[in-house]
Formats: structure tokens, C-alpha cells, sequence
């Protein structure tokens, strides 16, 4: 039996889908419990993203740029 779980994300004019046929049911403690999901989000990035103070603790804001991404970027990233 073939069983796929997806996902798709658009903005503006981007669209990106994905899809895993991987074995999805997973077998805990109860036997067979639940699937398991893909999923993929789309932001789009703008230099005025002031997020960071309202999502991120201290420690997080501390923190950013040890990536390689830039800190809206990263931002993005950590509250998603």
C-alpha cells in the first residue's frame, strides 16, 4: 500500500510543493499511532522585519548571525 503526505506553500509569485511516500505509519507503544507529515513554508524576506523582539528571547537575539544567514533571515527561520 503507497501512502503520500504533502505539502504546498505560495506567495506573490512563487509556489513550492513537497511529497514523501516514505514509510509514513509509525508504530508506538499502542501499536500503530499516527502518520507522520512533510511540510514547507514560504516567506517572503523585507529589511523592515522588526519580529525579533516580540518572538525571540534574549538569549536567542544574543545570538543571531552564527549561521550564516542574515538576521531577518534568521529570524524568520527561528520563529517559524
Amino acid at each position: 500500500m503507497f501512502v503520500f503526505t504533502g505539502s504546498i506553500s505560495h506567495k506573490r509569485n512563487i509556489a513550492v510543493a513537497i511529497i514523501s511516500n516514505e514509510s509514513l505509519l509509525r508504530k508506538g507503544d499502542e501499536g500503530i499511532s499516527s502518520l507522520q507529515h512533510v511540510g514547507v513554508d514560504i516567506e517572503l524576506i523585507t529589511p523592515n522585519t522588526n519580529i525579533g523582539k516580540r518572538v525571540l528571547t534574549q538569549n536567542e537575539r544574543d545570538n543571531l548571525g552564527m549561521i550564516g544567514l542574515s538576521e531577518t533571515e534568521e529570524i524568520l527561520l527561528r520563529f517559524r
